[in-house]
């Protein structure tokens, strides 16, 4: 198997056509009922490649209405209503989207895309969490933004930036004083929070949630992938268990579970007596010589242990049980003893 295959994040780009909303120049995918897909073109051509933000389009159906009126279309999900002037080229006074829910708010065509406080203001202030933690504790933290300097978006974050700088901190971006925010930046910046950091945590995230795409570049750059279980009728979490089930993160419960994927040596007490340690099989000190200091793939072991599949799972099971290895994401095994 080609080792760079677990690389290639799987995507399903089109949308389910039940749920787009077409016309001569525009079409309208209602992927949620809080994500819209919005597309215009004179010539009447859509595109249907991923993109960095959404890799998954064909979503279940959900629950929208459609009116026309006057040359005016209204497509109500339950939490948004978006009015469009048919036809016309998306512009502020002919496309808006309304927020229904708490805080309600209405977004024009061409504002910044925090009116809303939608995906990057939820992120970053699961982002902001963590940094006011980190001061909290008299740590040093960094923050990487989306936007040039020295602006910092969201503006609400700006006291919380230069309370981390005064710290010893830093705010970094890539971006030079010459690039306008248009809100495309954070997909791009992820990667650079992944090639930072040791580990990335997703907390929350829907099935086409961006934080995706940061899992995705920490897998890619050989980092530790950690995620959140949640709920499985929370679609808000279905991008987190999704990572969990496909083996691509290591579900975490608490920072002390965080410490220990990325094997930090907090001097912290043990949760309960630690449990007699038993001596290995035969069959498990060999497997274990194979190992180095980098973790193995399984078509790596086979290939040094001559076992056949079943018989490595078997004994990569046990040794992972005794506390001997871990399982890392992308089907990677890493030597612990």
């Amino acid at each position: 198997m080609d080792k760079n295959k677990r690389f290639c994040w799987p995507v399903r780009p089109v949308a389910d056509p039940q749920n787009c909303i077409v016309g001569k120049h525009y079409r309208f995918a209602v992927l949620t009922d809080r994500l819209i897909r919005m597309e215009y073109d004179p010539e009447g051509i859509f595109e249907d490649r991923a993109s960095q933000t959404v890799f998954y389009r064909d979503l279940p159906t959900c629950e929208y209405s459609v009116s026309r009126e006057g040359g005016v279309l209204t497509i109500h999900t339950g939490a948004l209503l978006l009015t469009y002037q048919e036809e016309s080229a998306f512009a502020a006074d002919s496309l808006s989207v309304q927020l229904l829910l708490e805080p309600a708010s209405k977004w024009n065509f061409g504002e910044s895309f925090e009116t809303l406080g939608g995906t990057c203001k939820t992120l970053d202030g699961v982002d902001g969490a963590c940094h006011r933690a980190a001061l909290d504790c008299g740590a040093t933290t960094i923050g990487v933004v989306a936007n040039p300097l020295p602006a910092i978006t969201p503006a609400t974050h700006t006291h919380l930036a230069e309370d981390m700088i005064a710290r010893g901190g830093a705010i970094v971006t890539e971006l030079n004083s010459q690039c306008k925010q248009n809100g495309r930046y954070y997909i791009p910046r992820n990667r650079i929070i992944a090639a930072m950091t040791a580990g990335t945590v997703v907390v929350e995230s829907p099935e086409t949630g961006g934080s995706l795409s940061t899992a995705a570049f920490a897998d890619g750059y050989n980092r530790s992938v950690m995620a959140v279980p949640g709920r499985i009728t929370d679609s808000n979490s279905r991008g987190c268990n999704l990572l969990i089930r496909n083996r691509r993160a290591q579900a975490v419960l608490s920072g002390r579970d965080i410490a220990a994927e990325l094997m930090w040596e907090l001097g912290l007490e043990p949760q309960g007596p630690e449990r007699e340690r038993q001596p290995l099989t035969e069959d498990e000190e060999r497997l274990m010589v194979l190992f180095d200091s980098d973790p193995l793939t399984i078509d790596q072991l086979q290939e040094r242990s001559g076992l056949s599949l079943g018989e490595l799972s078997l004994t990569l099971m046990t040794l992972e049980l005794s506390g001997a290895i871990r399982q890392l994401p992308g089907n990677r095994y890493e030597k612990l003893l």
